[in-house]
C-alpha cells in the first residue's frame, strides 16, 4: 500500500513549498493524495478479491481508515514542527529584515505578497496591508492584518517598526 501513498504523494506535488509555508492549499493537496490513495488500495483489493474469486475478510478496512487518518495527522504535523523549526532558525538570520506595509489589498498587493514568500532571500516582512476598501478593513488577507488608511500615522509606523510602504 505505499506506493499508492507514495504515488499520489508524487502527483500531487506535496512536498513543494515545504519549508517557507504551509498553507491550506497543502493540508488539501495531502488529504487528496492520501484519500485518493486510500480508494485506490480498496478498489485494487475489491478487484483482487473479484477475479481471484477469493472471499477476503474486509476487517482490516478499520486498519487502512486508522493508516489514513494517522499519515494526515503526520505529515501536517510534521510539515508544521519543520516550518516551525526553520522559521525560528532563520529568525536570527533575518532579524536585518524590514517590516513592510502594502498598500493595496488587491490582486498587486497579494502578488508582491506571493513574491516575498517565494524568495527565501528576501529583506521584507509582510507587517500588513493597507486598503481603502471598507470591506477589507480589519479582516485578514493571506494570514496579514488589513489596515484602514486612517490608522496608518507616525506613531502606528515608529511604533510597529515600519521601515517601508510599498504601493501595489
Amino acid at each position: 500500500d505505499i506506493s499508492f501513498y507514495m504515488l499520489m504523494f508524487f502527483q500531487f506535488d506535496t512536498f513543494s513549498s515545504f519549508l517557507r509555508h504551509t498553507s491550506i492549499y497543502d493540508v488539501t493537496k495531502i488529504t487528496a493524495a492520501t484519500t485518493l490513495s486510500l480508494i485506490g488500495i480498496l478498489l485494487f483489493i475489491s478487484v483482487y478479491n473479484f477475479i481471484s474469486n477469493n472471499n477476503i475478510d474486509y476487517s482490516f478496512v478499520k486498519y487502512l481508515i486508522s493508516q489514513y487518518f494517522i499519515i494526515n495527522f503526520l505529515m501536517i504535523s510534521i510539515r508544521l514542527f519543520v516550518e516551525g523549526i526553520y522559521k525560528i532558525s532563520i529568525s536570527d538570520e533575518t532579524s536585518s529584515e524590514k517590516k513592510v506595509l502594502i498598500f493595496g489589498a488587491g490582486s498587486l498587493g497579494v502578488l508582491f505578497h506571493r513574491a516575498v514568500l517565494a524568495d527565501p532571500q528576501s529583506e521584507f516582512t509582510i507587517f500588513g496591508f493597507i486598503d481603502d476598501n471598507s470591506k477589507s478593513k480589519g479582516k485578514r488577507l493571506k494570514g496579514i492584518k488589513v489596515y484602514s488608511f486612517e490608522n496608518i500615522t507616525k506613531k502606528f509606523i515608529e511604533k510597529n517598526n515600519i521601515s517601508t510602504i510599498i504601493f501595489a
